[in-house]
């Protein structure tokens, strides 16, 4: 597996913007969170829900998905070792950003195409993936894109995430990674931190972004609060007024 250096601070940077953000997007699968940050910062960052399975879904998935799941994967001598050992566990079918979700985003690029300072920013979990957490798993050969592809229901769904940040990058939008997963910055275990960068870092292939571990203290889970907290969204304002001041069941070993 690929090593990474990382800090263990709530916001890590890897870009060279400075600036105050003139507009943004947000996209998440929990609706609560994308009222969190446009209550927060409404004045300058639209919310997009993105769909998921109501309730539990850590259910064995019927023959029938799992089969149509596996004809996404070029190689599937990972995604059957995987089958095997989870039987589709943690895989929320309804859930990732989708094509539709794509066109709102390039809808909003268009809108906002005057302005300079812009940012796009996604959750993790069930949002960029379509899985919740992620397995550590032992596998000879092991690779961040093995564990990519898993996580985001194929080869093609990947490379088009991937196409969306690079459209992004062209653009000189900025990206942003905001998640309450608990290996987001992990104080206490320092190869899940890692492990978890590595994946994010692979995902972006180089392309800057700011990861921002919205489940530590001081936010506690408060993406709204993460967001003020970033001095490039010193223009947010609370809905309708001005700036304030400053559940999921485990049943093997996945980090969220």
């Amino acid at each position: 597996m690929e090593n990474n250096n990382v800090s263990n601070n709530n916001t890590q940077n890897f870009n060279t913007f400075v600036g105050t953000i003139q507009s943004g997007i947000f996209f998440d699968n929990d609706a609560h969170k994308v009222e969190q940050v446009t209550s927060a910062c409404g004045n300058i960052i639209e919310g997009v829900n993105i769909p998921e399975t109501s309730g539990e879904f850590y259910e064995k998935y019927e023959e029938k998905f799992m089969k149509q799941l596996r004809e996404r994967f070029e190689d599937t001598t990972f995604f059957d070792y995987m089958a095997s050992k989870y039987d589709g566990d943690y895989i929320d079918k309804l859930s990732g950003i989708r094509k539709t979700h794509i066109d709102t985003l390039l809808d909003w690029m268009e809108r906002t195409k005057e302005l300079t300072r812009r940012a796009a920013i996604f959750d993790w979990d069930r949002t960029l993936t379509v899985f919740e957490g992620f397995p550590i798993v032992q596998y000879e050969g092991l690779t961040y894109n093995h564990i990519l592809t898993y996580l985001f229901g194929g080869d093609k769904r990947l490379a088009a995430v991937r196409r969306v940040f690079q459209l992004l990058n062209e653009n000189n939008i900025q990206i942003i990674i905001l998640t309450n997963n608990g290996a987001c910055g992990n104080p206490e275990d320092e190869y899940i931190r890692i492990y978890f960068q590595g994946m994010v870092n692979k995902l972006l292939n180089g392309i800057p972004y700011t990861l921002i571990c919205s489940r530590l203290p001081p936010f506690n889970g408060h993406k709204g609060e993460a967001i003020k907290a970033d001095s490039r969204f010193t223009k947010c304002a609370t809905r309708g007024g001005r700036r304030k001041k400053q559940r999921k069941t485990k049943k093997r070993r996945l980090h969220k």
